[in-house]
């Protein structure tokens, strides 16, 4: 018994055999729950970030501006797009209190740098980004979508409602 607790085998043990089967089961269920958390990782979550004004710090190679995420996951190496299809640039980089962090997912306004656009021409200050989600991560994410919080489901729909001016059926 200690030898299998040591090594990471979980023991459920219980007087009483309907207690037994319960344990077992929100055993099985935290385990689930664990495994779709994971398959969350791997994927671009949908973002809605506001280009603050006033806050170009650099204009190209990486451009650095300041925005407010308004909902959802920002991670870094994401794409990203404004209310058209098309990719934008990718997030080189988020800073939080001048450290550098992979992903932000509470409203909350920071700098990043974005490799692609420059200021005043492909962006402007006041623009709105949204994460540029592939189609194949948008389904595994509507499967998923018990995992996510109101906003970034109303952010994916939103990211859909964006994804279909060019293609009607995406992400059915």
């Amino acid at each position: 018994k200690e030898y299998a607790g040591s090594s990471g085998i979980r023991i459920i043990t219980n007087r009483v055999i309907y207690s037994l089967l319960e344990d077992f089961q929100k055993w099985i269920d935290s385990q689930k729950n664990l495994e779709q958390q994971k398959g969350l990782d791997g994927l671009i979550l949908p973002a809605k970030l506001e280009f603050l004004r006033n806050h170009t710090f650099r204009q190209s190679n990486p451009a650095i501006i300041g925005v407010d995420l308004i909902a959802g996951t920002l991670k870094s190496g994401v794409p990203l797009m404004k209310n058209t299809p098309g990719e934008i640039g990718y997030v080189k980089s988020i800073k939080i209190e001048q450290e550098n962090v992979s992903s932000i997912s509470s409203p909350k306004q920071f700098p990043i740098s974005i490799d692609g656009p420059t200021v005043g021409r492909q962006i402007q200050e006041g623009d709105i980004f949204y994460t540029a989600i592939p189609e194949e991560d948008f389904k595994k994410l509507k499967e998923l979508k018990h995992l996510l919080k109101k906003r970034d489901i109303d952010v994916m729909k939103e990211i859909a409602e964006i994804m279909r001016k060019d293609n009607p059926v995406w992400g059915i």
